[in-house]
């Protein structure tokens, strides 16, 4: 299957030509980097944050945590360093220095691995590989961004004027940026969770607080100098579970499904242009310096991730199989955000256009080739797939009685890790937090357990379920019948009848529907 990027990306590339052919001024259509960051950027993170699977974002937080910043860190500095080596020997057209090509392998460091998420949610794969993925692309964005401005901020100085004090604020401050970010987030997150406890009976309201507030979180850390991307994206992580409860459920799938349409609009955007900076751009090719970075950028992501990923191996129950970090190796691929940080480059880069041209290949490679095999190799591979049948009662019953006797067994054995964290967490939630930021008759239809909320979200599941195939249903019943009476055959609708009413073998649905 066509990756969406993909298409996204061809479509650009022919109405650029189309433009071009008809004269007209490749101004007109160029993607200004302000544009991108206030208005393009804030909708995809806010989407990654809020439908972030959050148990398993942070059962596995310090893996994403690594793979996001210690990959990319280490990506930045081998790129940009070996790029620069080589440059000392002249082998470049343009001539490269070691601030600006640190700024490139920033950007060219940044993964979007949209169409191997989306392979993942087709065929299953197993927890870890999928949250691995998924969360170090929501983290890295972060990282590479704030690595960029980082040293972006040295090249404005001049690698002359800087002194020793510089590269220890700069390391500071790399950091100051990190929590003050998360810390805004969780502000706004909380002020975003309070507010709808007051504004239960004004639905139009909530989907409008729900976006504007978050928003705000990630135009405001860009003001401040804090990392707005991590900002919008622990926002959303961490206000979901409050807004569920304090809106009625028409408005929380309203806030879901208009979430998507913006992210998908933007990702849209972004790759459109992409297409039609391929032919509008002025560009500058150099082809060592192209096949050089392509060749780095896959040298590089596959030493980082098995070194790390056999670190963890050695520390965690469940490892990474070796299918797992060769699907992590190859799906390391560029997309929305090194093109928008490449356009953003300060002008009086020497050589900007090269950058441009060889971040441009680097994704068109990664989108094309690596988009439309990695599906046919997955499957190949075999990788592990998680099981994907409806979870039962019982089987809820004994997650949570797991969740409890490791949390109990670790305080047992002195070694506090991150089921008694979690077991804590939920105390605190539902004793303290439960009583600010969710309103009171939503608190009353809550129960502190674990296992009556769970029983609850089963049912409340199933309804939603029977409710949207009971249409559907009673079409194919009305048909059946139809077509039975014309041909005055009662025999094959009463045969047929009920696997129409009963399609999953439960026969309390044809009770429900016999009694209706």
């Amino acid at each position: 299957m066509f990756p969406d990027s993909a298409l996204l990306v061809l479509a650009g590339l022919i109405i650029g030509i189309f433009l071009k052919e008809i004269n007209v001024d490749s101004s007109q259509y160029f993607l200004d980097s302000e544009v991108f960051f206030i208005y393009i950027l804030p909708p995809l993170a806010f989407d990654a944050g809020y439908n972030m699977p959050a148990r398993s974002f942070f059962d596995n937080f310090g893996v994403c945590v690594a793979f996001a910043f210690v990959i990319t860190g280490f990506n930045v500095v081998a790129i940009g360093f070996s790029l620069w080596a080589i440059g000392l020997t002249g082998l470049f057209s343009l001539p490269v220095g070691f601030l600006d090509l640190m700024m490139f392998g920033a950007l060219i460091s940044d993964v979007d691995p949209v169409a191997v998420i989306g392979t993942f949610e087709e065929l299953h794969v197993n927890d870890l590989l999928y949250i691995t993925m998924f969360g170090e692309s929501v983290l890295n964005d972060g990282a590479a961004v704030m690595i960029y401005k980082m040293v972006e901020s040295y090249f404005e100085i001049g690698s002359d004027n800087i002194i020793s004090r510089d590269y220890i604020f700069g390391a500071i401050s790399f950091f100051a940026i990190i929590f003050g970010g998360v810390l805004l987030g969780i502000i706004f997150a909380a002020f975003t969770s309070f507010l709808t406890k007051f504004t239960d009976n004004v639905n139009i309201v909530n989907p409008i607080m729900a976006f504007i507030l978050p928003f705000c979180s990630y135009w405001i850390a860009e003001m401040i100098g804090f990392s707005s991307i991590l900002a919008i994206v622990f926002c959303g992580v961490i206000l979901k579970p409050y807004i569920r409860e304090n809106i009625n459920k028409d408005s929380y799938k309203a806030i879901h499904y208009i979430t998507k349409i913006l992210a998908y609009g933007a990702e849209a955007v972004i790759f459109v242009f992409l297409g039609l900076s391929t032919v509008s751009t002025d560009h500058y090719w150099d082809t060592p310096f192209v096949c050089l970075t392509l060749i780095f950028c896959l040298i590089y992501r596959a030493v980082a991730t098995i070194i790390l990923a056999e670190l963890f191996n050695k520390f965690q129950l469940k490892q990474f199989s070796k299918v797992d970090i060769f699907i992590i190796m190859f799906g390391g691929m560029r997309g929305a955000i090194s093109y928008g940080l490449v356009i953003s480059l300060p002008d009086d880069v020497p050589a900007k256009s090269m950058y441009v041209s060889a971040t441009i290949v680097q994704i068109y490679f990664t989108v094309f080739l690596q988009g439309l095999v990695i599906r046919p190799i997955a499957r190949f591979l075999e990788v592990e797939r998680k099981h994907t049948h409806t979870r039962t009662m019982i089987e809820t019953c004994y997650d949570n009685l797991i969740d409890n006797s490791m949390a109990g067994m670790e305080i047992i054995a002195g070694k506090y890790g991150h089921n008694w964290l979690r077991s804590k967490w939920d105390l605190f939630n539902s004793a303290i937090l439960h009583k600010i930021f969710i309103k009171k008759s939503a608190r009353k239809a809550m129960d502190k357990s674990n296992l009556l909320r769970s029983a609850d979200k089963i049912m409340h599941k199933e309804a939603l379920h029977f409710a949207e195939h009971i249409e559907k249903w009673y079409d194919q019943l009305d048909s059946l019948l139809t077509t039975a009476q014309n041909n005055k055959n009662i025999t094959i609708a009463t045969r047929k009848l009920p696997s129409l009413l009963n399609p999953d073998g439960k026969k309390n649905r044809v009770k429900s529907l016999i009694d209706l």
